[in-house]
């Protein structure tokens, strides 16, 4: 199986730091297909329902609950931490599975662990808690590929050295 990410122009710019958040749907056959898309369900339109959504946090721009409405989930499965299940109402998925940092869980041969995603320094205000959100890692076919989350470059994330691909956030000042 191979990994791969297929960007336009505009979705590299966003990429590169110029938006903020992450929405990649990811379609697993021969191929992971990686788009990144902002602006509503009809920016989704012409993909195929989602079978798995990972939510990492309760912002906006991870959780947009309008652009979830506008989605056919019907036989999606949903992993997120407690937060992000806390604010679903009004969106119906197939089945929800909460994860919180540590924990994992396996969906069609896919393996996913939730791991760690938080600002530095911990303090009271951070827009990032540690323990409320999840970056994410998938083992897919034997390869690994870390979804981070907004996160910093925290110790947890210094210590993996089994990851073949990464997608790391780069917004300053919230996250690397």
């Amino acid at each position: 199986m191979r990994i791969e990410a297929h960007f336009t122009k505009h979705q590299l710019a966003a990429v590169g730091g110029r938006q903020h958040g992450t929405q990649a749907p990811c379609h697993i056959e021969a191929s992971c297909q990686n788009a990144r898309r902002t602006g509503g369900a009809e920016r989704f339109a012409d993909l195929p329902a989602p079978g798995l959504v990972l939510i990492t946090d309760i912002h906006g721009d991870h959780l947009n609950k309008e652009t979830l409405q506008g989605l056919d989930l019907s036989e999606a499965h949903l992993i997120a931490p407690q937060a992000v299940a806390d604010e679903l109402d009004g969106v119906s998925f197939k089945n929800i599975q909460v994860l919180a940092n540590g924990e994992q869980t396996t969906w069609n041969g896919i393996t996913i662990e939730a791991l760690p995603m938080y600002n530095l320094p911990e303090t009271e205000d951070s827009r990032h808690p540690k323990g409320r959100g999840n970056g994410y890692l998938l083992t897919i076919a034997g390869k690994r590929l870390y979804l981070s989350g907004d996160t910093e470059d925290i110790p947890e994330m210094r210590q993996r050295r089994d990851i073949d691909a990464a997608f790391l956030c780069m917004n300053l000042p919230y996250t690397m």
